[in-house]
């Protein structure tokens, strides 16, 4: 009997060392757990590049000396990816492998490393040319990292010259900064060369159009009046040192060539002596043909000043005389017409027409 009490003892204390053994491995730690508590599992993070983005969890988790995050067994982390300026998010990579989506989740059943990658923003910039055959850009367009500055520059063909840029930007610059914030679409414009005031021609500036009623007006074609692209005198007699009436009065709008062809038969050969001679002397962009402005048309300068460029304000000579002594000059600078001495050392602008 002692016998048989002391068996059924050791037999009882093998049965519960065995169940203490078997419910140990039950609630054992997966990846990170030990003893008897629910499993924890491991988050790693990277990003790619490092400074272009960061990624937001929730829940946060605790925090490792490692810098992964831990979390129980079962735990659903949401993570969202954060692009810095100029960047955007691409894929994730890792355990989410090629997932596009974000935000995203991830189930934290198992020890968990993810990738988030991002990448430049990029945008399209498209360029055109109006008319087709007008000039060409450089560069024609292309894609663009996010805040790249493009330099497009505008160059006409024979015949034309440039007008504007049209589009996401609008400017009559040349060449043209363009920043790419966004998406953008340019067309550069031009035109046919001496068509336009302020344009570079037959070796001066347009000043002048001429418009219907204008002597020379031929409907259908294009044609004007162009200034020297400099002063040929900051002060010279109208006179040749004799006080003559040289029989230059008309003022018109295109009598500014008779009077000079008149003043120079009337003072002598072309000569630097005096402003009709010096305008006629003049040879911008090798042509021979240039005169002295009539009062009309040295108004029409006046007026187109700014496009032509490079005037004083003082007095400049007209070829209209008002008798023998006397000839009209205007101010530049203020617009005010005068009959002055032709002894007066005025400035010259000469001109010519096309």
């Amino acid at each position: 009997m002692k016998k048989y009490v002391v068996a059924s003892f050791v037999l009882a204390f093998m049965v519960s060392i065995f169940l203490l053994a078997g419910c140990g491995n039950a609630t054992g730690g997966g990846g990170g757990g030990g003893g008897g508590g629910t499993s924890i599992y491991t988050l790693g993070i990277t990003v790619t590049p490092e400074s272009w983005g960061t990624v937001e969890v929730s829940p946060t988790g605790e925090i490792t000396a490692q810098g992964t995050r831990e979390y129980a067994s079962g735990t659903v982390v949401t993570v969202t990816a954060e692009a810095t300026g100029g960047h955007t998010f691409d894929h994730w990579g890792g355990d989410l492998s090629s997932l596009e989506s974000n935000p995203v989740t991830i189930e934290m059943n198992g020890n968990k490393n993810i990738t988030a990658s991002f990448q430049h923003i990029y945008y399209n910039l498209s360029v055109s040319v109006s008319p087709t055959g007008g000039g060409t850009v450089e560069p024609y367009g292309g894609t663009y990292i996010d805040g790249t500055d493009v330099l497009l520059t505008a160059s006409a063909e024979s015949g034309y010259a440039f007008s504007s840029w049209e589009g996401t930007v609008s400017t009559t610059s040349n060449p043209s900064t363009v920043e790419m914030t966004s998406a953008k679409d340019v067309t550069a414009y031009f035109h046919v060369a001496g068509s336009v005031i302020g344009d570079s021609y037959q070796g001066g500036i347009v000043f002048y159009i001429l418009q219907s009623g204008n002597p020379g007006y031929i409907t259908g074609e294009t044609h004007g009046l162009i200034a020297a692209t400099s002063d040929q005198s900051t002060g010279i007699h109208w006179y040749n040192g004799s006080y003559i009436a040289t029989g230059a009065t008309a003022t018109a709008l295109g009598t500014g060539l008779s009077n000079t062809n008149t003043i120079i038969s009337s003072q002598g050969e072309v000569a630097t002596s005096y402003a009709a001679g010096l305008a006629r002397a003049y040879d911008g962009g090798g042509y021979h043909d240039w005169f002295l402005p009539s009062r009309d048309e040295l108004n029409n300068l006046y007026l187109n000043r700014v496009a032509v460029g490079g005037f004083a304000s003082m007095p400049y000579w007209s070829s209209s005389e008002t008798g023998a002594g006397g000839a009209w000059s205007q101010g530049l600078g203020t617009g005010y017409q005068s009959a002055s001495n032709t002894s007066n050392a005025d400035r010259v602008r000469a001109i010519r027409a096309f």
